[in-house]
Order: C-alpha cells, then structure tokens, then sequence
C-alpha cells in the first residue's frame, strides 16, 4: 500500500480480518489497525476493488457482461491473429509434432489469460 502503510490478509473463524500498519511487520498500527468482516462482504469488497483496479490499470470502467464480451472479443481477434502467424512458422519445422505445435498453441492461450 501506498504512504508506508502496509496490509496483511488473514481469517479468525468464518471472518476475514485485515490488519494495518505503519510498517512491514504489522508492528506499528496504522489509523484503522484491524478491519474485520463476514466472508460474504469481503467478497462484496473484493469485487468492487478488483473492479477499481481494472479501471485504474486499463482505464476502461467495468460494466458487467457487455463489457466482459467486448474484452473477450478483442483478446480473441488478437489471440486468432497471432495463433495464425504461429501455426504458419510452426508447421514449417517437420520437426515439430502435431502435439508440440497444439502445446505450444496452448501456452500462448494460457500466457494471456493467466
């Protein structure tokens, strides 16, 4: 986090609690030292920072299932472009099995959704 202060995550029965400090260690409280919350409302919270930091790291606001499909569709035109270059420079190695080329195929899904 931001200005020196710092987070730690953890659970106490079915609760989540974050713990703030000043440093590393969670030694030093910060202005609110423990936030502690049901597990649905953290999911809730969760939600609705994931959402800020999409928009702050893409600067697109998230707005539900049209956006989620206009993001798919534009990571599949990009993947179906460059899957076609691989596929062109793979099946020129006689080397190459159909397997490695489906793996190597796989990666490069997996390398943009993970």
């Amino acid at each position: 986090m931001s200005d020196g202060v710092y987070a730690a995550i953890g659970t106490e029965g079915k609760q989540v609690v974050i713990a703030f400090s000043q440093d590393a260690g969670c030694s030093t409280p910060a202005n609110i030292s423990r936030w502690i919350m049901d597990a649905e409302q953290c999911i809730s919270i969760t939600q609705a920072m994931a959402d800020a930091a999409f928009q702050a790291d893409t600067s697109i606001k998230p707005v539900g299932p049209t956006l989620k499909a206009t993001l798919v569709e534009q990571h599949r035109m990009k993947l179906t472009a460059r899957f076609a270059l691989m596929l062109n420079t793979l099946r020129h190695n006689p080397e190459r099995s159909d397997g490695q080329i489906a793996q190597s195929l796989v990666d490069a899904a997996l390398s943009e959704i993970f």
